[in-house]
């Protein structure tokens, strides 16, 4: 089944993937305080700014992952409607929270929308491949070819 092969990619991707995603962020954490140094004073508000959103490259390798799992597998139109629903997501948190919010509530409500479609991706990845048949094929290069 070609949505089990890509799911079994998938998996095999994970750890490098967030392994990047967590060096990025640590870089970023690491580096944030640079900014003003390298391009002003005026910049230091960013350096809190890349430090609340450290965290997201290790969620969007897990995103691109899942999405491009959905897409191989031709179910691109779950991919499309779930990054829909988040930026809708997204849009009505900020409607709501940022009239009374900040800068923060910002970033919060973003990663809370990434962190939906994330979450949302993996699991219709995962549920998709729980409702395909397990197809036997052959076990060695032998049976392939008998």
């Amino acid at each position: 089944n070609g949505t089990r092969s890509a799911l079994a990619l998938t998996r095999r991707l994970l750890v490098p993937g967030v392994a990047v995603g967590l060096a990025s962020g640590l870089g970023a954490l690491v580096c944030a305080p640079l900014i003003p140094f390298l391009v002003g004073d005026d910049y230091r508000p960013a350096v809190d700014t890349i430090r609340l959103l450290a965290a997201m490259p290790a969620i969007r390798a897990v995103q691109y992952l899942m999405g491009n799992c959905l897409s191989v597998s031709g179910l691109q139109h779950w991919r499309l409607s779930l990054t829909f629903a988040a930026g809708l997501l997204n849009f009505g948190l900020n409607v709501v929270l940022l009239p009374n919010g900040t800068w923060r509530t910002a970033v919060g409500t973003t990663l809370a929308s990434e962190i939906f479609l994330t979450v949302a991706l993996a699991t219709v990845a995962v549920a998709w491949v729980r409702r395909q048949p397990v197809v036997a094929g052959p076990r060695t290069p032998k049976e392939a070819t008998a």
